[in-house]
């Protein structure tokens, strides 16, 4: 274990990472300012860790700065496993997720396999959490994990497990937007095969003892890392203590006596307990089988905490679909009572009730006839009463792209449908908490 210079928070050592291989580990990357394939023009070193190294580059042909990682030769030191490390890249390539730092494409150096990444200039959640001293406000930390549980579930959903979810693998970039990255340990479920591996602090029993769960309970490695995050977060510190060693956190691991969040950090609801509590335990069958249905448990306990609704709270609706108004309204007034939530199907209807009446809080979607959710964004973002005004936007197609496109405008989240009325509430209150 080390402790956090600033924080004086004890935190396993991300670098600390358990291999089955064997294999001595061996760094190789290219020089600076060498050209690979023809395309990538590397720049400059941005890590190295336990599965090999990043490098900045340009992609000469599309004129847009990507990420290599060159892995760890010990990874794909075989021709099986260097074809089962393609196959799971191409496969992890087609997710499309704000939450998922995206891989462009694959390609092969000095007999070494390489990913070609999205590149995210923003810190790691690692660096995010230290800088201010892993002292979150509640509904700062329910806005960043309900981003990594979508991220999850994204991987999951494409039949993936990550196996490897820390603070180090995940980038925070433009708008508070949360990507997950490092997929040096990643498994295809539908593979035959179990790979040991992951960091201590966040890998999960069944693995430290090198068990083989049925397929049905694979991905409950990733939620037992969820779970530790979430510790995190809300509590500012991880669920084993003080300890000395990385010994002595493997054996809190196997026990499974754990603190609760709520004795570690005041003011953490005590709701928060038995969803993280069960994220946590041992056996990987009384975990939650989702992390939508793990992130929709938080958000509950979450809930149970003081409504942050005022009576003169407006909260504006622009969606052109009007079977969701009363949906939306309804999710809504769960969580604010008083709050005046108006909806409206007309982008211009709505602009103009926002001039005789400036909102709180506006959330529109983004495909909408005659005027989109960009545009929306734009006007509300150029008119001097809404101009601090927080904006949600939702939408069918949710993508990387419009997450940028819209931080550039001045949005201040995303939702991609369909999403549970429990992750609209926590956006929305991690909004209006900010706007207080």
């Amino acid at each position: 274990m080390e402790t956090d210079r600033e924080s004086g928070v004890a935190l396993p050592r991300d670098l600390q990472t358990l291999q089955d291989d064997g294999v001595e580990s061996v760094r190789l990357s290219p020089a600076p300012g060498e050209l690979i394939d023809g395309v990538y023009r590397t720049k400059a070193l941005l890590g190295r860790g336990g599965h090999g190294t990043v490098m900045l580059a340009h992609d000469e042909m599309l004129d847009r700065r990507v990420a290599l990682k060159f892995l760890h030769p010990s990874l794909t030191e075989f021709s099986t496993q260097r074809t089962r490390f393609l196959n799971e890249a191409r496969a992890m390539a087609r997710i499309r997720h704000p939450n998922v730092v995206g891989i462009h494409s694959v390609g092969q150096w000095s007999d070494s396999p390489y990913l070609v990444m999205e590149y995210l200039p923003g810190p790691t959640l690692q660096t995010y959490l230290a800088d201010r001293g892993f002292d979150l406000s509640p509904d700062d930390a329910m806005g960043l994990f309900d981003q990594m549980c979508r991220g999850v579930a994204a991987i999951h959903e494409a039949g993936a497990i990550h196996n490897d979810l820390k603070p180090s693998n995940m980038i925070i970039g433009a708008g508070s937007r949360l990507g997950i990255t490092d997929f040096g340990l990643a498994e295809w479920v539908r593979e035959r095969g179990y790979r040991r591996g992951g960091t201590v602090g966040f890998i999960a029993p069944e693995i430290i003892r090198g068990d083989a769960p049925a397929t049905t309970l694979r991905t409950a490695a990733d939620i037992y890392s969820l779970g530790v995050l979430a510790f995190i977060l809300f509590a500012g510190k991880t669920p084993f203590g003080e300890c000395d060693s990385a010994e002595e956190v493997l054996d809190l691991q196997l026990g499974g006596q754990l603190a609760k969040p709520s004795e570690a950090r005041r003011g953490i609801p005590m709701e928060l307990d038995r969803p993280i509590c069960q994220a946590l335990a041992v056996n990987p069958a009384e975990r939650p089988r989702h992390a939508e249905q793990f992130l929709a448990a938080c958000v509950e306990a979450m809930l149970v905490r003081a409504s942050i609704a005022a009576p003169a709270r407006r909260i504006l609706v622009i969606e052109d679909d009007v079977v969701m108004h009363p949906w939306l309204e309804a999710s809504l007034h769960a969580v604010m009572p008083n709050a005046r939530v108006e909806c409206f199907a007309s982008p211009v209807a709505a602009l103009a009730s926002v001039d005789r009446d400036p909102p709180h809080l506006v959330i529109t979607d983004l495909s909408m006839p005659g005027m989109d959710g960009f545009a929306v964004v734009r006007e509300l973002r150029e008119r001097g009463h809404t101009r601090d005004v927080p904006i949600v936007a939702i939408t069918g197609a949710g993508t990387r792209e419009s997450w940028e496109r819209l931080t550039t405008l001045g949005a201040d989240g995303f939702l991609a449908k369909p999403f549970e009325p429990s992750t609209l509430r926590a956006v929305v209150r991690r909004m209006l908490s900010r706007a207080c």
